[in-house]
């Protein structure tokens, strides 16, 4: 408990990842701009009861939109398409996640999708964690992902402020792409 020491249900996994989305309104309020922070957790179980887990940023994701969208599940389902490029599905991923925590049931048992026909896959775990906490490292990774997304949006507001109005379109999702640090 506490740190990064993770505890003996750390055999569960080989790898952990955290996401977390911030957003901010834009343009008078009109437009949402969002960045979704993506952690990973190396965990080194150091003694069959537990070890430790050193984090890194892996991802960074930036949408302008407006209208209803479930802007955490849209960072979660770029996360989870990217990891599976580079993690084998043979390998046990611990997915950390801060929201939605009334669907993540359904979302682990798969009977219900993340994100219109896209479903958790068969090696994730949703692990569910809160930046208001820092006890537990599945809290710090969320703590992490929240702040660099936090940090991320003031350093670009400027930019996004500076758009034509004209140019962002009513009711979409505008993907901005990826940046990988």
């Amino acid at each position: 408990t506490g740190g990064n020491t993770v505890g003996e249900w750390v055999k569960n996994f080989d790898v952990v990842y955290a996401a977390d989305t911030n957003t901010r309104k834009i343009v008078n309020g009109k437009y949402n701009f969002s960045i979704g922070c993506v952690f990973k957790g190396i965990i080194n179980q150091t003694h069959e009861n537990g070890g430790n887990i050193s984090c890194e940023r892996y991802a960074t994701y930036a949408w302008i939109w407006s209208g209803e969208y479930k802007i955490e599940q849209e960072t979660w389902v770029r996360a989870i398409q990217k990891i599976q490029t580079e993690e084998s599905a043979e390998r046990r991923i611990g997915f950390v996640v801060d929201s939605d925590l009334g669907n993540l049931e359904a979302y682990s048992d798969r009977s219900q999708a993340l994100l219109n026909d896209f479903f958790l896959p068969e090696n994730f775990t949703l692990i569910y964690a809160s930046a208001d906490y820092s006890d537990e490292w599945t809290n710090q990774m969320i703590k992490n992902c929240d702040k660099v997304a936090g940090l991320d949006i003031e350093k670009n507001l400027p930019i996004i402020e500076g758009l034509d109005e004209k140019k962002l379109p009513v009711g979409t999702l505008i993907d901005l792409g990826i940046q990988v640090p």
